[in-house]
C-alpha cells in the first residue's frame, strides 16, 4: 500500500541507531579465534568448554571511577558535580594514594580527604567537583586519581568557560530567527517543503552607546581578549521582575511571569540589578512564578529596585565589532550576536484562526506607505537570437507575491507570535493569508439563503474558472462581520455581470454598500527563511515582517 507524506510536517531524521541484537557483553579473543581455526576432528570432543564473559568478570576486584567522562559545555557560572570511586573488590580494601587536577585553577575537589584515604570493599568514596568561571578558557583533559593498583583512574573533561555581557543595549534591538528548509519545486510549481532544522538559530544586532572612560574601556578591553570566544548573552526583550526581596544563599526567586519568556530546565538565567551586579546562575526547575536554581545566589537583592530576571543565552560575535567614536565623550558599539543554544522548538498555534485546518492569518495586516508584491508566473523564452522567438509556461497559473506584517503591544501578544513562527518553520508550511483588497465587488443585493451572488463582470469566469487560490472569499461588511466561503462555479450573466455559487449559504441579507470587501483567502508560506523582529521595547512593543508566495498546491 503506498504511503502518504505529510510535506508540511519536519523532516525527521534517525541518528546513532544501534542494532537491537548487538551482544551485551564482549567475545573473548580465545573464543573468537576457535571458531574460525578449529581443525577436522571426530564429533565428541572432550576439550573444556568456554564460558562466554559475564558481568562479573568486568565489574568485580577493580576500582571504578564514575562518570566515566565529564562534558561540562559551556560555563558561565560555578558547576558542581558528584564523582564516586568505587571499590568493587569483594573483599579487599583499596587506598586513594593521590589526585592529580590537570585542569589547573578553577577547578578543584571540595571534599577531599587526607590522602592516603582507605575505601573499603565495595564500598564508595563520593567527591563534590567544583568548576568556576574563573580559569582557562577551554578545558580539554583528564582528572586522575592514583590508586594502589597498578593502573590509573582517568576522567576526561571538556568544557568551555564564558563570560557575560551584561551591557544593556539600546532599542530597537533587532532579532532574527534563521530557519533552513529544502524546497523542491516541481515543473508545474507545486513544492515539497522540507524542514532541516528542528528549531531557528537566533541572532541579535546589538548597539551600546557608552560614555568615553570607565564604561567605553569595560566594553573595550572585553573585545580585545574575548571577541572569538563565547559570551554570556540576557534576552533582555523577556524579563521577569523580582516579587519579593532575595538574599545571598537562596537557592530561588519569587518573579512576577515566567510564561512569557523561554526559561528552560537546566537551562541559564541572569538576576540583574546593574552591569556590576548580577547573579549568572543554572535553572533547576521553572514554575508559573518561581525561578529555581542548582546553587545559591551570591548577592543580595531589593524588589524596590527593579531587579530583573532573564533567560541567559551563550552566544558568539559572529561579525567584526564596529566602533564609532563622537569628539565629545560618546562611543558607540555595534556587534551581531549569534546564539549557541536556541535548540527548543516553541511551536504552537493555539489562539489562532484556522481554515481548512490551516492557520488563517486574518488580524490586520500593518502597512507603513504601500504593501508590495507580485504576479509570478515562470516562463521560457525560446529565442535563438536571429529570428522569431516565443515564450511559454509549465505553469497553468500565475502565483501571487505579498508580506506580512506583525505590530505588538504586550509581551503575550509577541509570544504568540513567536510561538507561531516557530510553528511556521520559515518556508516550510503553509497557511492562509486574505489579500485584505477589494478583489470582487457585489452587483446587486445579496438575498439570505441563497448560494449564488452577483458580483461585477471582472474576467473571474473567463480568467480564474474556481482555481486556487483565486476560490475562498471572505465577505466584510461594514459592521464588523465576516463569512468565508469557497467558489464552487461561476458563469457570466451579461458584459457587466456575473454569478458565483458559493460552498453553502449565509444567513443574512446585504447591498453592495454595506460590504467592505469581497476578499480571497490566498494559501501561502513565508518567502525565505529569516524572519526579522524588531524589538522597540521590553514591554512587547514589536515589528515583525517577512515576504510572502503563494502555494500552487
Amino acid at each position: 500500500m503506498a504511503q502518504s507524506v505529510n510535506l508540511d510536517g519536519p523532516l525527521v531524521r534517525m541518528e546513532g541507531v544501534v542494532p537491537t541484537q548487538e551482544l551485551l557483553y564482549p567475545v573473548p579473543r580465545t573464543m573468537v579465534a576457535m571458531a574460525f581455526t578449529a581443525t577436522p576432528g571426530p564429533p565428541v570432543s572432550t576439550a573444556p568448554s568456554i564460558q562466554p564473559a559475564s558481568i562479573g568478570d568486568h565489574w568485580f576486584e577493580i576500582i571504578h571511577v564514575l562518570p566515566r567522562r565529564l562534558d561540562l559545555g559551556n560555563i558561565l557560572t560555578t558547576i558542581t558535580r558528584t564523582i564516586d570511586i568505587y571499590n568493587a573488590s569483594l573483599t579487599e580494601p583499596h587506598d586513594l594514594e593521590q589526585f592529580i587536577n590537570n585542569a589547573g585553577a578553577g577547578t578543584s575537589i571540595l571534599d577531599l580527604p587526607p590522602l592516603p584515604y582507605t575505601i573499603a570493599p565495595q564500598e564508595s568514596l563520593l567527591l563534590t567537583l567544583e568548576v568556576t568561571s574563573e580559569g582557562a578558557p577551554t578545558i580539554d583533559t583528564t582528572l586522575d586519581f592514583d590508586t594502589d593498583e597498578s593502573y590509573l583512574l582517568s576522567i576526561p573533561i571538556t568544557g568551555t568557560r564564558i563570560v557575560m555581557l551584561p551591557f544593556e543595549p539600546e532599542a530597537p534591538m533587532v532579532e532574527r530567527l534563521l530557519f533552513l528548509t529544502d524546497a523542491l519545486e516541481a515543473k508545474d510549481g507545486t513544492e515539497q517543503r522540507v524542514s532541516l532544522r528542528l528549531a531557528p538559530r537566533q541572532e541579535f544586532d546589538l548597539t551600546l552607546m557608552r560614555e568615553d572612560g570607565v564604561e567605553r574601556q569595560r566594553v573595550d578591553f572585553l573585545m580585545f581578549d574575548w571577541s572569538s570566544r563565547v559570551f554570556g548573552l540576557p534576552i533582555w526583550i523577556e524579563p521577569s521582575f523580582v516579587t519579593a526581596n532575595i538574599t545571598a544563599g537562596q537557592t530561588s526567586v519569587s518573579v512576577d511571569d515566567t510564561t512569557l519568556a523561554d526559561f528552560r530546565a537546566d537551562g541559564l538565567a541572569i538576576i540583574y540589578e546593574s552591569e556590576t551586579k548580577f547573579d549568572a546562575l543554572e535553572i533547576d526547575s521553572v514554575g508559573p512564578t518561581t525561578i529555581n536554581f542548582k546553587t545559591p545566589i551570591s548577592n543580595n537583592y531589593s524588589v524596590g529596585d527593579g531587579i530583573r530576571v532573564m533567560p541567559l543565552r551563550t552566544a558568539i560575535i559572529s561579525q567584526s565589532v564596529r566602533e564609532k567614536k563622537w569628539a565629545v565623550n560618546l562611543a558607540q558599539f555595534t556587534m551581531t550576536m549569534r546564539v549557541l543554544d536556541n535548540d527548543v522548538d516553541l511551536s504552537s498555534t493555539s489562539g489562532w484562526p484556522t481554515y481548512n485546518s490551516k492557520v488563517l492569518l486574518s488580524d490586520a495586516n500593518a502597512i507603513d506607505t504601500t504593501l508590495d508584491g507580485e504576479i509570478e508566473r515562470r516562463v521560457e523564452v525560446f529565442d535563438s537570437g536571429t529570428g522569431k522567438f516565443s515564450q511559454d509556461s509549465t505553469w497553468d497559473r500565475a502565483r501571487h507575491g505579498s508580506a506580512k506584517t506583525f505590530l505588538t503591544r504586550t509581551r503575550a501578544s509577541l509570544w504568540s507570535v513567536r510561538r507561531l513562527l516557530h510553528a511556521l518553520r520559515g518556508q516550510q508550511v503553509s497557511f492562509y493569508l486574505p489579500t485584505f483588497t477589494k478583489d470582487v465587488s457585489l452587483a446587486v443585493v445579496y438575498t439570505s439563503g441563497g448560494v449564488s451572488m452577483t458580483i461585477f463582470n471582472v474576467g473571474y469566469t473567463k480568467y480564474a474558472r474556481q482555481r486556487t487560490p483565486k476560490v475562498d472569499v471572505r465577505i466584510v461588511l461594514k459592521s464588523g462581520v465576516s463569512y468565508t466561503r469557497t467558489i464552487t462555479a461561476s458563469a457570466e450573466v451579461d458584459t457587466n455581470t456575473e454569478q458565483i455559487t458559493l460552498s453553502s449559504s449565509i444567513a443574512a441579507t446585504f447591498t453592495p454598500d454595506q460590504v467592505e470587501r469581497i476578499e480571497f483567502l490566498e494559501k501561502v508560506r513565508i518567502d525565505g527563511d529569516t524572519v526579522v523582529i524588531e524589538h522597540r521595547s521590553a514591554n512587547g512593543e514589536a515589528k515583525i515582517g517577512f515576504p510572502v508566495k503563494g502555494t500552487l498546491e
